[in-house]
């Protein structure tokens, strides 16, 4: 064990434990909200709508966006909203006095485990249910990475009884480093059957804790308005007769990876696509630092999305395109609701059916339209015609809507 990084992490946790401290002895403001998204890193989703809401509808209420990004604090802050980073002082500040935390993720992904105390509300906004099964467990447990020398645990947990009078036998037990479902004081569903599913995994959970509410990322979804550099590329190309597509595969954290899954046969259905005036553009999910981009990006019909193109956010593009691909991602319940074609693509769904597993509801839902290879794709793009969304199955426009009973998209 390295003595100096047992220490430097020893310190690392004291100063955790000092803010949670903290969080749990300074008053809370009524009015201060803290706000995140996916790990700190991007500024969308559910979290992005309602801070934007209630920045310009609500200016009774000192909302900011927290985030560990320089960039997306930048971003931000262009737009005329507060954002501050997770550990700088008015950061660490507004996440101790805030009444109210909303994150999509967990408040330790999002925010900050130990700058939000037992006083704050929760909220989670959830960031959608998608075919893959939910890996959900109670408590969402923030292991300790890095060991240290039990000399330097033990002042640590001494210390921890002096401050929070509770005795804990490990750094793994400390409050801010877990996290319970049954701790969230509401919990966003889109629908009856949404809030089912909450209680199917965590049936502990209180059903008055589960709010059926209209996600507010649709609102970007369905934005007419929305213009950008980025979008007059992709009307650019459709002005000249291209059909547009994007391709949104979800992640591969084990057994599989992007590359292994959708590499072969892409030179071939890259040609395809050039022959008939296809372009595909490609978004991999947030999780996802694979290598595919890199290898189908040399082919014209490809064309990568960065997050300086969309500014971390992807959903006001979708509107402007003509077909989704995607394999087992929420976002096909999203897309649905545009009335344009879906193709699913489940290149290795045995694997990833032993892996992470797929809810029952996968094969009827996307019978005859979904490939298992590129060829399967090109068939069903042949299939799509100008104006024509029939390739999408009825069952899953009915259970897109059924999954979003409430659609409004004023904001």
């Amino acid at each position: 064990m390295n003595i100096f990084n047992s220490i430097c992490t020893g310190i690392s946790e004291l100063l955790h434990l000092v803010l949670y401290w903290l969080a749990c002895t300074i008053p809370k403001h009524p009015n201060t909200w803290s706000v995140g998204a996916w790990y700190g890193k991007t500024y969308n989703d559910n979290s992005k709508y309602l801070f934007e809401y209630v920045s310009h509808y609500e200016k009774h209420i000192n909302i900011a966006w927290i985030t560990k990004d320089k960039k997306v604090k930048a971003y931000i802050r262009s737009k005329g909203y507060r954002a501050y980073l997770t550990y700088e002082p008015f950061g660490i500040f507004h996440m101790l006095t805030s009444s109210i935390a909303l994150f999509v993720q967990t408040k330790e992904h999002d925010l900050s485990g130990s700058c939000i105390g037992p006083k704050t509300k929760l909220v989670q906004l959830w960031h959608g249910f998608s075919f893959k099964k939910y890996l959900g467990t109670n408590p969402i447990r923030m292991p300790f990475q890095m060991k240290v020398h039990p000399l330097v645990e033990k002042s640590i947990l001494s210390l921890a009884l002096v401050f929070l009078h509770k005795k804990y036998n490990s750094l793994n037990d400390l409050p801010y480093r877990n996290e319970y479902w049954e701790e969230y004081h509401l919990i966003c569903a889109k629908s009856a059957r949404h809030k089912q599913k909450f209680l199917d995994i965590v049936p502990t959970i209180k059903p008055e804790k589960i709010v059926v509410a209209e996600y507010p990322r649709t609102d970007g979804l369905l934005d007419t308005h929305y213009s950008s550099p980025f979008v007059h590329k992709i009307e650019k190309l459709k002005a000249e007769g291209a059909r547009i597509g994007i391709f949104m595969p979800t992640f591969r954290s084990s057994g599989c990876s992007v590359p292994d899954v959708y590499l072969p046969g892409i030179e071939k259905f890259s040609k395809y696509l050039e022959k008939n005036n296809i372009h595909i553009f490609v978004k991999l999910h947030s999780n996802d630092a694979s290598s595919f981009i890199e290898n189908c990006v040399q082919y014209k019909a490809f064309h990568l999305i960065s997050n300086n193109d969309i500014h971390w956010d992807i959903y006001p593009v979708l509107s402007h395109t003509d077909f989704l691909l995607t394999d087992y991602s929420s976002i096909y319940s999203d897309y649905a609701l545009l009335d344009k074609p879906i193709i699913f693509t489940p290149f290795d769904k045995d694997e990833y059916q032993k892996f992470r597993g797929l809810y029952s509801d996968y094969d009827r839902l996307t019978e005859g339209k979904s490939a298992v290879n590129w060829n399967q794709v090109e068939q069903l793009l042949a299939q799509i015609k100008p104006n024509n969304t029939k390739i999408m199955p009825e069952n899953i426009t009915s259970y897109s809507k059924e999954m979003f009973s409430i659609i409004t998209g004023t904001l």
